[in-house]
């Protein structure tokens, strides 16, 4: 398993990515309007665009690409996701692909087995300290 860490597209990520059973990768996003906006240049130079992402995969040819610290500027919940989706895809990448979600478990032997993630319902609240909240 690769992880990008925040990048944008990265040579390093391909040649550690190349072959591999998953790739994790940051992606960014924004609105039409934001995408406009001079001040967001600087933003889009630190983190990765779906096409630029596009890139990655098709080149490091992962078993499983997983996005991951998606960061979506005025384009929220499944809007922003398919938006991210499709502009993978309009770049080229037509592979594996998904969309990380909190706690999502993935299990590697052999094959990349996703696993939903698990309830919350049996934790304890912890406070700063790690103590159960009474």
């Amino acid at each position: 398993m690769v992880l990008s860490g925040d990048t944008t597209l990265s040579e390093n990520v391909i040649k550690h990515g190349t072959g591999a059973d998953v790739i994790v990768h940051n992606v960014i996003a924004f609105s039409d309007r934001l995408s406009q906006m001079p001040e967001m240049k600087g933003v889009l130079a630190k983190l990765t665009t779906p096409e630029q992402a596009a890139e990655v995969f098709k080149r490091a040819k992962p078993k499983l690409a997983v996005y991951s610290h998606i960061v979506t500027k005025e384009l929220q919940g499944k809007k922003g996701e398919d938006q991210i989706i499709d502009r993978t895809r309009a770049a080229g990448y037509d592979g594996p692909l998904l969309m990380g979600v909190d706690r999502m478990v993935l299990e590697i032997a052999g094959d990349v087995k996703v696993l939903p993630p698990r309830s919350l319902d049996d934790l304890p609240n912890l406070d700063s300290k790690g103590q159960p909240f009474p």
